[in-house]
């Protein structure tokens, strides 16, 4: 088996395109495969003797309630209906295809390597692409570091602010704590004032209540 050169990066971006086509045209046979019961692509599928297909259940729930073609309205009964083995295998084919069309080159070229069903490759295509597999691993590991890096640092901003506005809550609470301790320390000593005058006055009125009190006993003495 003769080897095909290792192929560029515009006649991948052809073979993209034809993909692109291809999984179009699938889509455009299955698009054409819809159950007019359902609605989805038909499962089981069975004709009527006017021509038209059906899923097989869809097809005989209509047939208990009525015996009309969902179509085209002719008379039909479950004896006048068989089982469409060609349409039934035209739409297994068409999802395969899409399956494989859709699939991502790399996941393909991985799947014919496993299998050994993909073409052979030489010695300087398989050093080529190993040198592309590395290459395109460092960039990812290198994206994912700055994406690790990036999330560590939005999560310590965060952090930051977090113990930050924790901080000035707290020295707000400190603020009316101590606030508070003055407001209580000046009660305090106004209260103490207080008392000392009170004192006071009780002093002075025990003293001028005794010194009253010695005077009424002298004039007594002095009456008598």
């Amino acid at each position: 088996m003769e080897l095909e050169p290792f192929r560029g990066g515009n006649e991948l971006g052809n073979e993209d395109e034809d993909r692109v086509a291809s999984s179009k045209s699938v889509s455009t046979i299955l698009d054409e495969c819809v159950c007019p019961i359902c609605l989805e692509l038909m499962k089981e599928v069975f004709v009527t003797h006017c021509g038209h297909s059906f899923c097989h259940q869809c097809l005989n729930e209509h047939l208990e309630a009525n015996c009309s073609c969902p179509s085209c309205s002719k008379f039909i009964s479950a004896s006048s209906i068989a089982p469409n083995f060609v349409l039934d295998k035209v739409i297994k084919t068409a999802k395969n295809a899409k399956q494989v069309i859709l699939r991502d080159p790399a996941e393909q070229l991985l799947a014919s390597l496993r299998a050994g069903t993909g073409q052979r490759l030489s010695v300087e295509m398989t050093d080529e692409l190993l040198e592309l597999l590395i290459d395109h691993k460092q960039q990812m590991e290198t994206d994912d570091t700055e994406l690790r890096l990036q999330m560590l640092l939005e999560f310590l901003y965060t952090s930051r602010n977090l113990k930050e506005k924790s901080l000035l809550d707290k020295r707000s609470h400190l603020h009316h704590i101590t606030s508070d301790m003055s407001i209580v320390n000046a009660r305090r000593e106004q209260l103490s004032a207080v008392r000392e005058v009170v004192q006071r006055c009780s002093v002075d009125v025990r003293k001028q209540s005794s010194s009253k009190q010695s005077s009424e006993e002298t004039s007594g003495e002095a009456a008598k």
